[in-house]
Formats: structure tokens, sequence, C-alpha cells
């Protein structure tokens, strides 16, 4: 997924691994003192991270900052605590789940009793549990968070994997259901009515809005906003599924925000034109039906680690030009989340995102005022 850059007891590093076919292979540099180790494995259960930090060791162990002191009996530092699930259990989590970002297909099965995970091009894994939805790959750092709850077996499972999170994994869809309807639709039904709550506001987007959804209790405490991203989903997915999943939901206002996964080409080639027509077909859409817009701006990227060397940033800030101007044109709020969040380089400040295009819990602190100041506006219209 891309160079990750950290520091190793006090040294700056640059780090990247890699595996295929049951190959590993790491790279670990310390710039300042030029020093690189490449390790190669043909054992795909062996961790390549550890060794090459104890090779760097054995060269600049003089220069690096002192570690915390052993235990008097030698142990080693404990593992993550692990629960036990019963057969029932794993077997509601089996299934294949698919990633629209990163094209790729993973399957969740038992075999002799313990939850494993199949990914193309690796062995398959041994999945431990740390929590009853939470889950960590044996020999590396992949953590699985299921959505299933004690009633229901899971949709879904996002995935952290070091500088790459909450990228989601969802079983198949109905067949033909191109634009995802069913994931909201017994949600939909379940709301109360608009006049039970007046102010509704629905975020309508991508993995973005989805995975800030869950901090909306937090971040607008009393507010009856409600969330409706799908990850990885373009601007025509979003088109199709806008009468379901906003119009009929009745909201006084819609924060829309998406484009970034149309640049990445998740669904085909799209053009900056194509783009805008989406967002003008589902803001007028919307003011025909009574529901004030706020144009959200895409977000700053530099490189999408999951497509690398699509050179998005420049597309972004002129998509945002756009948006900005159209917005004023048809009466529309237009919310610049872009110059809040960006850096030097027009992609989003590291502070803000461990993967460079989702935002953590920082970077949606940040989002959330600038978000209800453009709400307010939009409902004062």
């Amino acid at each position: 997924f891309g160079n990750e850059v950290s520091t190793y007891r006090g040294l700056r590093t640059d780090e990247h691994s890699g595996s295929m076919m049951g190959y590993k292979a790491h790279l670990l540099r310390f710039p300042d003192q030029h020093l690189s180790v490449i390790e190669t494995c043909n054992l795909g259960s062996i961790d390549p991270g550890p060794i090459a930090r104890q090779v760097a060791e054995v060269y600049l162990g003089d220069r690096m900052a002192a570690t915390a002191a052993r235990s008097t009996t030698g142990a080693r530092r404990a593992a993550p605590a692990s629960v036990t699930l019963d057969a029932t259990q794993l077997r509601r989590l089996a299934g294949n789940y698919t990633s629209d970002e990163l094209g790729a297909t993973y399957r969740v099965f038992v075999r002799n009793g313990q939850l494993m995970i199949h990914r193309p091009l690796a062995r398959d894994t041994v999945l431990i549990a740390e929590s009853p939805s939470s889950f960590r790959a044996a020999g590396s750092g992949l953590m699985l968070h299921f959505d299933s709850t004690a009633a229901t077996p899971p949709e879904s499972f996002t995935i952290q994997a070091g500088p790459v999170s909450d990228i989601r994994f969802s079983r198949p869809r109905v067949q033909g259901d191109w634009a995802n309807l069913q994931r909201y639709h017994a949600a939909d039904m379940q709301l109360p009515s608009s006049s039970a709550a007046n102010d509704r506001v629905v975020f309508f987007g991508n993995s973005i809005t989805e995975s800030w959804a869950p901090y909306f209790a937090t971040m607008f405490p009393g507010k009856p906003f409600v969330g409706r991203g799908i990850s990885g989903q373009t601007t025509p997915q979003m088109l199709v599924r806008f009468r379901q999943d906003v119009i009929d939901l009745q909201p006084k206002v819609v924060v829309i925000l998406a484009g970034t996964n149309d640049i990445a080409g998740n669904t085909g080639p799209s053009t900056l034109e194509m783009i805008e027509d989406n967002l003008k077909s589902m803001t007028e859409l919307a003011q025909r039906n009574g529901i004030a817009v706020v144009l959200s701006s895409v977000l700053p990227v530099y490189d999408y680690p999951w497509r690398t060397g699509l050179e998005p940033a420049p597309k972004i800030v002129a998509l945002n030009d756009w948006m900005k101007r159209y917005a004023q044109s048809v009466g529309a709020v237009y919310l610049d989340y872009w110059t809040a969040l960006a850096d030097a380089r027009q992609g989003m400040r590291a502070e803000y995102s461990a993967d460079g295009v989702h935002p953590n819990e920082a970077g949606y602190r940040v989002m959330a005022p600038l978000a209800e100041a453009a709400i307010r506006a939009a409902m004062r219209r």
C-alpha cells in the first residue's frame, strides 16, 4: 500500500513490505544514516519487519535510543489477549467479502475449528479473535473488524494494515445491484417520519462518509444526522440510489461528498465533466424536492494507495473550483474541507489520515464544525 514513514528507536525510517505467492520482501531504510536493509523470504509465515530491525541494530545500535528494559525473567512482550468463540460464532462470519476500492475478494472460512482467511496471492492464514468481532491475522499486522452483532451476522468488515485503515469488504450484493441499494434499504424503512425529526440531515457519500457516521453521536450530539455512505462508490452509483437514500428520507439538508472514487477509476475511467454532470443531477433532484444542498469539496489526495500513479491532486483542485462556482450559481452551499486538510503537496496532512485518503478521528474533528456551519447556512436559505 506504499511506503510507511516513521521512526525506530529515535531514527527516521522509510519502509515498505510486500508478498506474493508465499514469498515476502521488506525494505527498511534509515535515510539520515544512509543504511538500507533489504530482506527476502521464501516462506510466507515469516514476519520480515522485526528481522530487518534486528539487522539494523547490528550497524546502528550505538546511535539508537535505548529500548525499554526487559523483564528480569526474560519474558517477551505479551501478545494481545485473545478470546475463544464456539463453532456457531465462527461459522456466521464465514463467506466471501469484496472491496470495490481494492478490487479484491477475501474468503473467510472455518477449518479444523479455526477461522481462516484466504487472500489473493497469499497463504491461508489463521484469524485470532481479540473480541467477538475483531480478529488479528496470525503473523501479520492485519486486523479485521466485522460489523456483526449478537443478533445479526456481518454484512461486511473493515481492515487495518499498517498505514491503511477503514477499507471495507462486503458480502456480494444481490445480483445486479450495482448501486448497492440493499445496503440501507432496511435502515431507511426503520427511520421515523421526517415530522419526528424535522431538522434531519443526510450525509451522502462514499467510505469517507460511511466511516464518519459512527462518530456522529459524539461529534453532533442530539442532532438527527443520518449517514448514507458506501465504501468505494462513485457518483453514477450514488445517483442511482439518491432517491431511496436521500429524497425518500425527506431531510431538510443533504451533505454530498463524492467524486474521489471517480478520479481513482473505481468503476472505470471518468472525466471531470462526467463527475460534474452527476453532481448537478443530484443537486437538481434534491432542490426540486425541497431539500437544501451542501456540496462538499473532495478531500485532498496526493496518491491513491490502491491505484497509484494517477496524480489526483490537480484534478481534485479543478473539480473543487468548479463545484464552488456551481454551488454559488444554483443557491447551494459549498463546504470547503480541502483547505483545512491539505498539505504543501495538495495531499492530506499526515496527522489527519493514515493512508492519505481516509480521515482519522482527528481529521473528522476538523471537518465536523465546518459541516455544521454549512448546514446552518443551508437551513437559512
